[in-house]
């Protein structure tokens, strides 16, 4: 029935069997017993086209132009229009118990009571009700490690597996009608919370969260509350560096697989121990690379890092060898203080180094040989000093050698030993080598340097042991007739003799190489002799015994036994004349010149002969000069009435004169507050006569003032009668007016010399006067005639005022000035003439001589005039020994530079003031 346009209502034949039938809007449908389809109608869209093959059907549905059949192993089989989607069976639909068709929409019944719908959905009526998603998911102790996503099924909660009993977990679903929540499988309202207990959990808990919508298929959240029990791991990018470098530098990286690293958790520190730190510890970032710029050593990388459940790790790095120090450089040696051979040096570096050779030594006063390199830090060498009695000092310079990072050394301290390889040496006392004496000695001494040691045993001499180092031999054989002792103190060894030594040759011996100083240098053999002779001189006689009255030279001869080595004079007169010249032990010549005789009288010269300075007694020989004759000349007399000199002292100190003296000025004035003053004058010629107030006076003469003026008219009167007269008008002032004075010390020329003080004092004394009132040449030489003069004023002796010829050749060079003076000093036995009857006046004198003049004056005798106090005493002549010797006893005379007397250096006029200065302050 119905219409039958498109054979709509056309059943096919033979259609039998049919369990079920569908109709559509145009086509038709019947499902037979044995599960197959047949259909009509309608197919424009195919929808009675059954798919062939189809068979097993339970149920048919037709929609408006689409078919649907369902299969009894629950899928579903959809035909005809699919415009909209409605024969789009969803590829995993099964389990389907029933279906139907819509217009342009098709419906499955599954078995678990879930609706599936497809097709057109312009209206809805393909949404199947119901929602199997969550729109939130918490964990009230804290939050997953996933954030929540309604899409996302799966969460994760962290924990120690000990800190938690229980969770409270609160599912809310995204659409609250039609559908259920089951949290392990028990119903849940939404937004409620379920407590699930945990307590005693040794392996992770997972809870179940299904949502199950009533026509759709359910969909389950899981929970996994696991178990996080595994630390952190931390990696260092470079772990430790066993080559030492200024700096360490690593990345590192700290992991977890679990409940992950907490980035505020993560700190570091670096320390010298791989114990784990109290303190120093700073933040840093994962990944970050982290540094060390300073330190030596071995310094550790200390990791502290906890993950989001609190296991913390403490990781350490290996070490990292740091060096940012120089290294220091120490020279040591086995030797000490002072050496006398090559000694051994170590140089110990705090460290390895690199470069160091045996040309990096800094030596001085020496040289290095037999390097080794013990280690990279030790390395030893010989230094083979170079000049004795100087420092070797060794060192070694900063950045001689450098450490494995490059760092130079710096300077080591300087090794310093004395190289002294002087020896011992020993001096004999009581006896010079090779010495005669004529008097034998009582005892002979020989003195150590310094102080030593038995070679054999070490010990220091001592007097207990020190005997068998000396010994004595006479004429070759053994000598023992002495007694030995030595003192410890000085180092000195006594031979005191036994008796009278016989005449013979004493040797004095020390043994070499037994004894040895400090450091090992050994006293070499010595010995020194000397000769025990009494010289004896038994005759003298002169040749010729006569001669013209020229005068001329006598030849004598003396003769005696163990003349050799002894000191023979002549003497003329008492005077020395001549040394004898010693041609063998028996005899001896000199040669004497005795001067013209110009007296009208046989001139006898009676000569005598000393033996080491002293007289022999009862031997004599006679030398005359024949007689001038008569003279024939007429003699012409002076006229010259001028004074030379006119000084004034009052109280010991020169008292200036208006105007300077000057020999042609005759009036003068001058002040003072003294009751007397000291008047020295002397005439221009020797021979004229001095007055004062018609009185004779000699140089110096005393006069006493009264207050106010005092003139005092000196004459002059020359040999010929000629007369000058001098006026000096002396003020006497009451004591504490002032004095119109001349300066006491007015010299310019001695500001900066070393004897201004004793030149300004002596002075001041009357010893010395200048050249003129402001000049007095301190280098200038002294003549004898000057030193002369200079004594009488020390020894304040006075001038004898009468004139008388002196017998000395040469007497016309004497000074006009100094003419009284000197005759003075001759009759004093200050100055004497020479063998060759002149007396000089104008030399310089030396040192020698001005000892002499001042110890014969002094009638000084020396104790001991052979002790070698200066050091140059083997050229003082030994005519003066004893004079110089007794100077220097006396405080007259010292040494110059180095202890040296230097016999022979002229005088100067600055150490003559100085000399009689001590003089004049001996006596005082």
């Amino acid at each position: 029935m119905g219409s039958s346009a498109d054979g709509r209502n056309h059943v096919p034949s033979g259609l039998d069997g049919v369990v079920a039938i569908a109709a559509g809007t145009a086509h038709s449908l019947a499902l037979k017993s044995d599960g197959t389809v047949v259909g009509w109608g309608y197919n424009t869209n195919g929808e009675t086209n059954v798919p062939a093959g189809l068979t097993g059907v339970v149920a048919i549905a037709a929609g408006a132009a689409h078919s649907l059949a369902l299969k009894s192993d629950g899928t579903v089989v959809a035909w005809g229009k699919s415009d909209v989607g409605q024969t789009n069976v969803p590829a995993d639909l099964d389990g389907v118990v029933a279906i139907s068709a819509g217009y342009n929409h098709s419906l499955a019944l599954k078995a678990d009571g879930t609706a599936v719908a497809w097709g057109l959905n312009g209206n809805g009526q393909a949404n199947v009700p119901g929602n199997a998603k969550l729109s939130d998911l918490t964990l009230q102790q804290g939050d997953f490690t996933e954030s929540f996503q309604p899409s996302v099924t799966a969460y994760t909660y962290y924990f120690d597996g000990h800190s938690l009993s229980s969770v409270d977990v609160t599912p809310t679903l995204a659409s609250g009608a039609r559908a259920g929540i089951y949290m392990n499988n028990e119903l849940l309202p939404s937004g409620g919370t379920k407590t699930i207990n945990i307590a005693g959990a040794t392996t992770d808990t997972v809870i179940p969260v299904r949502v199950e919508p009533y026509l759709l298929s359910g969909q389950t959240y899981t929970i996994t509350l696991a178990i996080d029990s595994t630390d952190p791991a931390v990696l260092f990018g470079t772990n430790g560096r066993a080559t030492a470098a200024t700096s360490a530098a690593t990345k590192v990286t700290v992991t977890d697989t679990q409940s992950g690293v907490d980035g505020n958790s993560l700190q570091y520190a670096w320390t010298q121990s791989t114990a784990v730190p109290t303190g120093g510890w700073a933040a840093f970032s994962n990944e970050d690379t982290l540094s060390r710029t300073s330190g030596d050593g071995n310094w550790y990388l200390h990791i502290r890092a906890s993950d989001a459940v609190g296991n913390v790790v403490d990781a350490v790095s290996s070490p990292y060898v740091l060096d940012n120090t120089a290294p220091t450089a120490t020279v040591s040696s086995s030797a000490s203080g002072t050496v006398n051979a090559s000694f051994p040096v170590t140089i110990t570096f705090s460290e390895s180094v690199n470069g160091f050779t045996e040309a990096d030594l800094e030596v001085a006063n020496g040289t290095a040989s037999n390097w080794v390199s013990v280690t990279a830090a030790t390395y030893t060498a010989t230094i083979t000093p170079t000049m004795s009695g100087q420092a070797v000092t060794v060192a070694v310079d900063a950045g001689a050698a450098t450490d494995a990072v490059g760092h130079g050394n710096t300077a080591s301290n300087t090794l310093s030993l004395l190289y002294d390889t002087t020896k011992p040496i020993v001096a004999f006392g009581g006896f010079t080598d090779h010495q005669r004496f004529a008097a034998p000695p009582a005892e002979a001494s020989v003195t150590v340097s310094e102080a030593v040691y038995w070679v054999a045993g070490g010990a220091q001499l001592t007097s207990a042991n020190a005997l068998p180092l000396i010994s004595m031999t006479k004429d070759g054989g053994a000598f023992s007739a002495y007694t030995p002792s030595y003192d410890e103190p000085s180092r000195t060894f006594t031979l005191s003799f036994s008796g009278t030594l016989d005449d013979g040759v004493y040797e004095v011996n020390v043994a070499g190489d037994a004894v040895e100083n400090a450091i090992h240098n050994t006293l070499d053999a010595a010995s020194a002799s000397f000769v025990v002779a009494m010289p004896v001189v038994a005759n003298i006689s002169a040749s010729p015994t006569g001669l013209p009255r020229a005068g001329g030279n006598a030849a004598v001869t003396i003769t005696g036994a163990n003349l050799t080595g002894q000191t023979v004079k002549v003497y003329v007169d008492g005077v020395e004349a001549a040394t004898a010249t010693v041609g063998s032990d028996t005899s001896a010549t000199a040669t004497v010149s005795l001067p013209r005789n110009a007296a009208l009288t046989v001139r006898s010269y009676l000569l005598t002969v000393y033996l080491n300075g002293a007289e022999v007694a009862s031997l004599s020989s006679t030398v005359t000069v024949a007689a001038a004759p008569p003279p024939t000349t007429t003699i012409n007399l002076s006229s010259n009435s001028e004074l030379a000199k006119l000084n004034v002292n009052a109280s010991g100190k020169p008292l200036g004169l208006s105007p300077e003296f000057k020999p042609e000025t005759t009036e003068y004035t001058a002040e003072t507050d003294a009751e007397q003053i000291e008047l020295r004058v002397a005439p221009a010629h020797s021979n004229a006569i001095v007055t004062l107030l018609g009185t004779r006076i000699g140089e110096t003469t005393a006069v006493p003032l009264a207050m106010g003026a005092n003139v005092l008219t000196i004459t002059v009167q020359a040999e010929d009668g000629t007369v000058k007269t001098y006026t000096l008008t002396i003020n006497r002032l009451a004591s504490g007016e002032e004095e119109s004075s001349a300066p006491v010390c007015a010299f310019t020329d001695i500001e900066k010399h070393w004897a201004k003080p004793a030149i300004c004092e002596a002075a001041e004394l009357g010893i010395v006067e200048g050249v003129d009132a402001h000049t007095f040449v301190p280098n200038g030489y002294i003549t004898r005639t000057e030193f002369a003069v200079m004594l009488l004023r020390t020894l304040q002796l006075p001038i004898r005022n009468e004139s008388s010829e002196m017998s000395f050749s040469d007497r016309t060079s004497i000074p006009e000035w100094a003419r009284l003076s000197v005759q003075t000093a001759v009759a004093e036995g200050i100055l004497e003439g020479y063998s060759d009857g002149t007396l000089r006046p104008t030399r310089t004198i030396n040192r020698s001589e001005l000892a002499a003049m001042v110890s014969k004056v002094m009638k000084w005798e020396a104790g001991n005039a052979a002790s070698p106090f200066f050091a140059d005493d083997a050229r003082i002549p030994v005519w003066a020994k004893a004079y110089v010797e007794a100077a220097r006893v006396h405080g007259i005379l010292v040494g110059r530079a180095g202890n040296q007397f230097i016999p022979n250096g002229l005088t100067t006029r600055a150490e003559a003031a100085v000399v009689l200065l001590r003089l004049w302050k001996a006596l005082h």
